[in-house]
């Protein structure tokens, strides 16, 4: 199941992919934004629709999500509170 934290990574909101199945292939790529990164790409109907990416560690991590190339929810919403608050009002039961 993809949550709040998978789509406020993504350039597009998740409206036209409701009900739809999405896959996910996962690949380690080297040469990353974030250096050995876990890539995961989000894909429907063979379509890349976007993805998340992790450090690649040994070490367990916290935190949230990158984008596919590497972007912080604050670089990609820089006014994150008010797009929380429109997500919320949108998706949440």
């Amino acid at each position: 199941m993809l949550t709040r934290s998978t789509w406020e990574v993504q350039t597009t909101p998740p409206d036209e992919y409701i009900g739809r199945d999405i896959r996910q292939e996962i690949f380690i790529v080297r040469d990353h934004p974030l250096g050995q990164a876990n890539v995961f790409v989000m894909m429907v109907d063979g379509e890349v629709i976007g993805g998340t990416s992790y450090p690649d560690s040994a070490e367990p991590l916290v935190g949230n999500a990158y984008s596919l190339d590497g972007k912080t929810v604050e670089e990609l919403h820089p006014d994150y509170m008010d797009w929380r608050n429109e997500w919320e009002a949108k998706y949440s039961e």
